[in-house]
Order: structure tokens, then C-alpha cells, then sequence
């Protein structure tokens, strides 16, 4: 169940886990689970910046053992799992329509053992729903991280690049939400406040 216990705030940049922060690192779960976000943009979707929500093991696209959430040059918010065989499930969805100073829900949902959403492994929400979301699949069989970092990001690569510019507020979770618990923790507000 999700209490006001789960809620968890962050600065911009803030590494979890490796500074003696390891409270927060060891609720996540890198093979099933839900991060949740609650964002406010100081920025418009159609930017053309690159902005970091979550990031585990990411300095650029495609690398081994990665997870993250991140609002990419090209105005697509993309979040995306490459399990270190090369097997990559991603999750996008175009985001020009963004407007700084908005408060935005982003759920990822993720098991790689069982399908959360249909036949996916992994789904997207923003603002409560998963419709519009395109996927990008490598063919292969999704597994579990070969290796986990000791540290993740939120707010920024974890590189120290592609930093949020706004506010973040959200939470790990170590299992999945039902899409019915995402709309409702969307519908009930929660974290969206300063």
C-alpha cells in the first residue's frame, strides 16, 4: 500500500545511495517497481533541451544496466530500460505541448518478469494515463540488470549532464502499481504542491 511515508523529495541533481543516503536506494528495485514523479517545468516542452528526471547508470543513450526517465532534445519524454544483453524496452511520448510552471504526473511502471500494461514490461503515465504512449522494442528476451549501480540521479544524468530545470518531487516504489493506483494517486493530487 502507498502512505505519506512513501513520499520523497529531492533537489536538483541529487544522488541517492552512494553519498550514505542508502534509506532510498535500497526501496528500489531495478527488476520491478514504479517511480513515481510529480514535476514542474521551468521550461516549455518544445524547447529543444535535453532535461534528466531519474537516472540509474545513464550517460547516454543505450548504455548497459541503465534505467531513466529524461525529456530529450527532440521534445519526447522517453523512459527506458536496457537490461546489459542489449534488450532495450522504452516507453515515449511527445511532450511539445508542455507549459512551464505546470505541475505534470509521470509514473514508469516496470517488472521484467511479468507484463504490466498488455504484453509490455514497462509503461509510461503521464497525468494519470498511459494513451498515446509509442514503444521502441530491441527483439530479444528482457532480463534482469546483469550489474546495478550504487548510485542513482534524480534531476540530472548521472554524468552531472542534461540537469531538471524546475521542480521534483516523487517517489521509488519496489513493486508495481496497477493502473488503477496510478489514476487514482493522479486524481488525488498528491505531491503536486510546493
Amino acid at each position: 500500500s502507498i502512505s505519506q511515508s512513501d513520499n520523497l523529495q529531492y533537489t536538483r541533481g541529487s544522488l541517492q545511495g552512494g553519498d550514505g543516503s542508502g534509506v532510498v536506494f535500497e526501496c528500489f528495485n531495478p527488476n520491478s517497481g514504479t517511480l513515481e514523479f510529480w514535476v514542474r517545468p521551468n521550461w516549455n516542452g518544445n524547447d529543444g533541451v535535453a532535461y534528466t528526471i531519474f537516472a540509474l547508470n545513464y550517460s547516454n543513450l543505450d548504455v548497459a544496466n541503465s534505467m531513466y526517465i529524461i525529456k530529450w532534445s527532440d521534445n519526447v519524454l522517453y523512459a527506458s530500460f536496457d537490461d546489459g544483453a542489449g534488450v532495450i524496452r522504452r516507453p515515449f511520448r511527445s511532450i511539445p505541448s508542455w507549459t512551464a510552471g505546470t505541475w505534470y504526473h509521470i509514473v514508469l511502471v516496470y517488472d521484467v518478469n511479468n507484463p504490466v500494461s498488455g504484453s509490455n514490461k514497462m509503461e509510461l503515465y503521464i497525468n494519470g494515463s498511459s494513451t498515446g504512449n509509442n514503444y521502441t522494442n530491441t527483439t530479444g528476451t528482457f532480463t534482469k540488470f546483469t550489474s546495478v549501480a550504487s548510485v542513482f540521479a534524480i534531476g540530472q544524468s548521472t554524468n552531472n549532464t542534461s540537469q531538471f530545470n524546475g521542480v521534483i518531487a516523487g517517489r521509488v516504489l519496489n513493486r508495481p502499481l496497477t493502473s488503477t493506483e496510478v489514476t487514482a494517486l493522479y486524481n488525488s493530487g498528491q505531491g503536486n504542491q510546493e
